[in-house]
């Protein structure tokens, strides 16, 4: 499953809202063991960061974006 355009506004941001709704996608993604990647513009160390703390992975990267993923065990 990819993620696309996952947002949550300046002004709501470090109040753990993100990682609130992330965690609700992981979790009812690994109940039917999808697999998630997002794609990050690179430079963007906040969102690597973010999709880090949550376990997802590097797979890919060009010029432009990083690939992150999260492949979870039944």
């Amino acid at each position: 499953m990819e993620l696309d355009d996952f947002n949550i506004l300046n002004e709501f941001q470090s109040r753990g809202l993100g990682s609130l709704a992330l965690n609700r996608i992981i979790r009812q993604t690994a109940l039917v063991e999808y697999p998630i990647w997002c794609t990050v513009t690179r430079g963007n160390e906040a969102a690597i960061r973010f999709y880090q703390r949550h376990g997802f992975k590097q797979t890919a990267e060009t010029d432009q974006v990083i690939t992150l993923s999260l492949t979870q065990a039944p």
